[in-house]
């Protein structure tokens, strides 16, 4: 019978916020329930992060040098896991990155029954974009621009309708993650609408916002 893991990405590494998934890990962690823990694995370089995390009776994955490294991909760290944990190509993996703390279990399980009643074989969220690619540019020498996407569309409601990328849920399934290029797309990756805005942490300007939303 297929496992579903819970990977909880957390490196020690981080630019815009020195160390933030140590302070992070706790609001993911507190929402696992006790029958999750045997199948939820903190991925980490980060001794701390192994103390902390092992308290919680969930499993632990040291990630080598590389896989920790400033230029490892998403799907670097994942296909370790799968060769370190052995896992078979039906089991299903459900990452949980920590700059989401409001996220509940509770939108984990709605996200994952999303993906069942639709026969993923991969998932990433969606949310509105906040600037549309059709108005985006490169930026060249010269104070000049050029297009990212050539159009010649001058009305906003002409444009396809585009959205962002979010990993506030992501699920595959093992079987499929060959053929998913570094940020686990793939042409039938399914993507779940979030009808909620949540923080996403990455500064500490970030933090202090989420820290004034939950008193």
């Amino acid at each position: 019978m297929p496992n579903t893991y819970y990977v909880i990405p957390a490196r020690k590494g981080s630019k815009g916020l020195p160390l933030k998934n140590r302070k992070l890990l706790p609001f993911t962690l507190d929402d696992i329930p006790d029958n999750k823990k045997s199948t939820t694995i903190v991925s980490t370089d980060d001794e701390q992060i192994i103390d902390m995390a092992t308290s919680y009776d969930v499993r632990i994955h040291r990630r080598s040098v590389h896989a920790a490294s400033d230029i490892a991909s998403t799907k670097d760290f994942v296909s370790e896991i799968v060769s370190d944990f052995e896992m078979q190509a039906d089991d299903e993996i459900v990452l949980m990155y920590l700059t989401y703390p409001e996220r509940t279990f509770g939108d984990i399980e709605e996200i994952y029954k999303f993906f069942k009643d639709n026969n993923g074989t991969s998932l990433l969220c969606r949310e509105e974009s906040n600037i549309h690619p059709y108005r985006a540019f490169y930026s060249l020498e010269g104070h000049r621009g050029k297009k990212i996407i050539e159009h010649d569309l001058c009305r906003r409601q002409d444009y396809p309708i585009c959205f962002m990328s979010s990993y506030f849920v992501a699920i595959l399934k093992v079987q499929y993650l060959n053929v998913m290029d570094s940020n686990l797309y793939h042409s039938q990756t399914l993507f779940y609408e979030l009808n909620k805005h949540t923080v996403d942490i990455d500064s500490k300007i970030d933090l202090e916002t989420f820290i004034s939303r939950s008193r």
